[in-house]
């Protein structure tokens, strides 16, 4: 219980012991399966025209990076966006900062898409993630998207031990003739 001021509040700690998983080999990092959307998902905010949707979505595990930060902040109470429906709910700040340079003009500080613009909704308490990235063509290749799925699955795995790469499942939608 976590007091706040005369109000007491629960806060959900870990309810299983820090688990331990095999290292993955290196190839698993650059191994990925995508889904093919025909239309985007307005739900999740459709992107804007000229621009890819990616959404990236898991189930996150106790011990994680979002957990620890849903816990430690409580800024995703069900139901409630603290950010407003702009943003959605928060994605942890590793795990943010990572995907959103990774299918951004990381290299250009200039750019408007130095760091993709994102929308998530985050289903706390229940652990279900799932953020949709604005992308340009550009910046629509098999590199970017490896590169932000595997930061997307650090955010969501057991912190400190090999991230569970398989559980992120990843969708786009693009105007345009693409491949990953």
């Amino acid at each position: 219980m976590r007091r706040l001021g005369a109000l007491a509040v629960a806060v959900p700690c870990p309810t299983k012991r820090l688990p331990s998983r095999p290292e993955l080999p290196t190839a698993a990092y650059q191994r990925i399966t995508v889904t093919r959307l025909q239309a985007p998902n307005d739900a999740l905010r459709a992107p804007r025209p000229g621009y890819a949707q990616v959404i990236f979505a898991c189930s996150y595990e106790e011990w994680s990076w979002q957990y620890e930060y849903d816990v430690l902040t409580n800024y995703n109470p069900p139901g409630r966006h603290w950010a407003g429906d702009d943003r959605g709910d928060q994605l942890n700040p590793p795990a943010n900062s990572d995907v959103g340079r990774a299918l951004g003009s990381s290299a250009d500080p200039l750019s408007d898409d130095w760091m993709a613009r994102s929308y998530t909704e985050d289903s706390w308490p229940e652990r279900e993630l799932v953020t949709a990235y604005e992308v340009k063509r550009a910046n629509l290749t098999r590199a970017k998207v490896v590169a932000a799925r595997n930061a997307y699955a650090k955010g969501c795995s057991v912190k400190y031990i090999a991230p569970l790469l398989d559980a992120v499942r990843v969708s786009v939608y693009a105007p345009w003739a693409w491949t990953i």
